[in-house]
């Protein structure tokens, strides 16, 4: 897309463009104030919103409606600012198990279509995409341009009609003075949340900030009260923003202001115990040099340890839940008694001059009768809802139980492998210097062999040469005798040829 069309082109057709297109980055927008918005896409699907303005909490959603105990926030809080930086609130809890990924995803989302809601509302006077630009992503997953869009119509369709019955966010809803005319109203966490916080003071947006709920959230939950019978609201009365209303929420709660809120909305769900954070090396690791019996006794004293720290957190939260109800019992009854008598103090003074003993007497019967059949509603519904949490924390510790077994089952398989291996090492290390060793065996027999068939060879040589040489000095004497009786025999001839030669002479000579 060209710079040119993105300054043409309306803000709805732009996103749909990039969404086409399977873009990738993020939609930089700028309004007539100078305030800059972002709009990040992946593959052409929108993942993260960010637009200045006031914001739900979530922590104050979570706690408002019993989702999350004041406690496990602040804990949630220190460990984004001090182990996982950069996490945003909702992934952090859904990590560390301290909410349903579900429950974040519908806050997520919900915040999302508002922030789109005052975006395609700005006059804009530019945009901006640069591609390839990234932000870290929530739980919630990306959404297609085309069904956000569809979702945003529905929205201010449905935000025309709640403004017509309610009056708008400025509207200051009030508790019903003949309370609620059908005995079958059932009340939602959030509904809890809202009428408890209903005080005749606080107007709608007000009510939104408390509860951690967008304005549009916040007036259907209104219309409910007001169908149900147990609030009312004047559409033509208003009231003008405080300085309560003038905070900016989009700004974290700080933990003190956290950990110091008391509500006083539905019954909360039983807090979790503190989940450790997860890390790289495993808390049972040991060192090769321990020795099975130190293995051992260390495993058995730390799960002597996971076991007494489950228990004792498994304590506490029941003492908790114990005080809790005792003191939202005691509270509930004041307010139901106070809000009740209050609501009908003037009109009782007015109709008890007036009225005959017997219409007073009845009054008076038919008073308490309601009275007592909505404290035992009520505290039916709390005991209900007490043993849901009690069976939800057992499946979840004896859940704990199990994993912490697979764990352990787990690491002793890795403890297993890793003798075997260190046997196996050791067998081959064994093999090898027995290997080495019969060579080096070999190669001294054969040193040796080779030593003794030289000098067999030095020794034949040697004997052969003796022979030799005494074969010449045989050969040498047997010459020499030969010579000797040569000469011996040379001379025996010079003698018998003398003889020959005198005894002629001789003969002659007789």
């Amino acid at each position: 897309m060209l710079a040119s069309d993105l300054l043409t082109s309306p803000l709805e057709q732009v996103l749909l463009d990039l969404g086409t297109q399977g873009s990738t980055g993020c939609l930089y927008i700028t309004d007539t104030r100078g305030e800059q918005a972002e709009v990040y896409l992946r593959d052409g699907l929108i993942y993260a919103v960010y637009v200045p303005g006031r914001r739900p909490l979530l922590g104050a959603r979570l706690m408002s409606s019993g989702e999350l105990a004041p406690e496990t926030l602040a804990e949630a809080l220190e460990i984004q600012r001090t182990e996982l930086q950069g996490w945003r609130l909702g992934e952090l809890l859904v990590y560390l198990g301290f909410v349903d990924r579900e429950v974040v995803e519908s806050f997520v989302s919900e915040q999302l279509l508002d922030m789109l809601v005052d975006l395609l509302s700005w006059s804009a006077v530019s945009w901006k995409f640069r591609k390839n630009k990234k932000a870290r992503q929530d739980v919630a997953p990306p959404e297609q341009v085309q069904s956000l869009l569809d979702g945003l119509r529905h929205r201010r369709d449905r935000w025309v009609e709640l403004s017509e019955a309610l009056g708008g966010p400025d509207v200051v809803p009030t508790l019903a003075a003949g309370g609620s005319s059908n005995d079958d109203v059932v009340l939602g966490p959030g509904e809890w949340a809202m009428l408890c916080k209903v005080d005749g003071e606080r107007s709608l947006l007000t009510l939104a900030v408390d509860c951690g709920f967008t304005v549009f959230e916040a007036a259907q939950v209104i219309q409910s009260l007001v169908a149900a019978g147990l609030v009312e609201v004047d559409p033509t009365g208003s009231v003008a923003d405080d300085e309560e209303d003038a905070e900016d929420i989009h700004e974290a709660p700080r933990v003190p202001d956290v950990l110091g809120s008391i509500l006083t909305s539905a019954p909360p769900k039983a807090a979790s115990p503190p989940v450790p954070v997860p890390h790289p090396v495993p808390a049972f690791a040991v060192s090769i040099a321990e020795t099975e019996a130190d293995i051992e006794d260390r495993r058995r004293r730390e799960a002597e340890a996971i076991a007494g720290e489950v228990e004792r957190a498994r304590q506490a939260e029941l003492d908790r839940i114990e005080a809790d109800r005792r003191s939202k019992r005691d509270a509930m009854r004041a307010e139901v008694e106070e809000e009740a008598w209050e609501a009908h103090a003037g009109w009782l003074r007015e109709q008890r001059d007036a009225a005959a003993d017997e219409a007073w007497r009845f009054h008076r019967l038919w008073l308490a009768e309601q009275r007592a059949e909505v404290e035992e509603e009520a505290w039916d519904e709390h005991a209900s809802w007490l043993r849901e949490q009690a069976i939800l924390e057992a499946e979840r510790l004896e859940s704990e139980r199990i994993a912490a077994e697979a764990e352990s089952a787990r690491l002793a398989e890795e403890e297993a492998a890793r003798d075997e291996a260190e046997r196996v090492a050791a067998e081959r290390a064994e093999a090898a210097r027995l290997e080495a060793e019969r060579l080096e065996a070999e190669r001294v027999e054969a040193e040796r062999l080779e030593a003794e068939r030289v000098e067999a060879e030095r020794l034949e040589a040697e004997r052969v040469e003796a022979e030799r040489l005494e074969t010449e000095r045989v050969e040498a004497e047997r010459l020499e005798t030969e010579r000797g009786e040569a000469a011996r025999a040379e001379a025996a001839g010079d003698d018998a040829a003398r003889d020959d030669a005198v005894r002629p002479e001789a003969e002659r000579v007789e």
